[in-house]
Formats: structure tokens, C-alpha cells, sequence
């Protein structure tokens, strides 16, 4: 089994997609992964940010720590199931609010510690802490997602990406993953990028 670290906000559409790519990729290829939030709005003030954005930051604010209360309680496949509920109501339905917060606790059946603990600001603490194991990995100046896949022999190290539009079908799934495993086992590439422009067309997007 090949262990592969996956550092996440659940707010970010594009992370989204990769995610549901990676555990396609991993029915397949046996991986076992390892989740870690990721705050995009780490260093940014909700109140310097427009009204439009703002309930959808606070929202994702409380799904991260939900998410991380869960996964803390209740375990690692813990949170790759509720993020999975989360996405589909966050990106798919388009839930801003704080009642879907609250919908996907019982949805989940998650028990009242688990949201008792999901209030605690300090839970934020814990998750910038796994945040910076990742940063530390990957370096500074990257969003989400970053990846990490463990090899024996090759020092640790992460990517920011894949950044994916849509997710791939057919055999595009496993040919991406190929592509990014192998780039763990080439120590001189350090880097690829793109500027961020208008999007292509490549497929529905949540």
C-alpha cells in the first residue's frame, strides 16, 4: 500500500476535484490517505473581505473545524466521509450557511462532542500546525492542495497540485496519477506551473 498525504480546504472548488480524483485513484491502486486540512484564509480578515464572500468564508471556517473534530474523535476515514458530505453539499448544492453545517453533523451522525469540540477556536491551533508540517514540505507561497506520496528511499517532499478543472474519465484517471507518482521519484524537478488565466472548457466543474 503506497501512503499518501493530502492537505485540503474544503472550501476551495478546485481542491475538491482533485480530491475525488485521488480516491478514484485510490480504489485502484491500493493508497491509503492520509487527510490534512489546509486554511486558505489563514491570514486573511473576514472583515476586510467583501459581503458576497464573506458567509462562504465563515462557513468554510466551521467546516474546517467540524471536519477536524471529526477526524480527531472519530479517525482518519472519519473525515475522508464527511469531507465527501461536505463537498456535495458545499460545492454541488451550494450551501452557505449554517444550517448545512449543521444538516451534515446529523447526516453523519456525528456525536455531540464532536460539535462541541468543532466550537472550540483553539481547534484552529491544531490545524495550522498540521498546516505547516505541509508547508514545510512543500515551501511557502502554495495553496491547496498539496500531495505527498511516501517512497522508500527518496527524501520527503510535496507538490502543490494537481490543479484539475475537471475531474478525468476513463483511462486519464490512472495515466495522471502515473504522471504525478513518477514525479516523486525525479529529485532534480522541483517545479511545474502555468499562469492562471481564462479556463478552458474541459468539463462541468462543481
Amino acid at each position: 500500500m503506497t501512503t499518501v498525504d493530502f492537505w485540503f480546504d474544503p472550501s476551495c472548488p478546485f481542491t475538491w476535484i482533485t480530491s475525488r480524483w485521488l480516491t478514484e485513484v485510490a480504489g485502484a491502486k491500493d493508497l491509503d490517505i492520509i487527510w490534512h486540512l489546509w486554511d486558505l484564509g489563514r491570514d486573511v480578515d473576514l472583515d476586510q473581505v467583501p459581503d458576497d464572500r464573506r458567509a462562504r468564508m465563515a462557513i468554510g471556517l466551521r467546516g474546517r473545524r467540524l471536519l477536524r473534530a471529526t477526524q480527531e474523535q472519530l479517525g482518519n476515514e472519519a473525515i475522508g466521509a464527511a469531507y465527501l458530505e461536505w463537498g456535495r453539499r458545499f460545492h454541488h448544492d451550494r450551501q452557505f450557511d449554517d444550517a448545512m453545517v449543521d444538516e451534515l453533523a446529523d447526516a453523519l451522525g456525528l456525536p455531540p462532542t464532536v460539535l462541541s469540540e468543532a466550537g472550540d477556536p483553539d481547534i484552529d491551533r491544531r490545524i495550522h500546525a498540521d498546516m505547516d508540517e505541509g508547508r514545510a514540505l512543500v515551501g511557502p507561497d502554495v495553496g491547496s492542495p498539496v500531495l505527498s506520496i511516501r517512497k522508500d528511499g527518496f527524501e520527503r517532499k510535496a507538490y502543490f497540485g494537481p490543479v484539475l478543472l475537471a475531474r478525468p474519465e476513463g483511462p486519464a484517471v490512472l495515466r495522471l496519477w502515473d504522471l504525478v507518482d513518477a514525479a516523486f521519484e525525479v529529485p532534480q524537478l522541483y517545479e511545474l506551473k502555468r499562469g492562471r488565466t481564462s479556463f478552458p472548457d474541459v468539463g462541468p466543474r462543481p
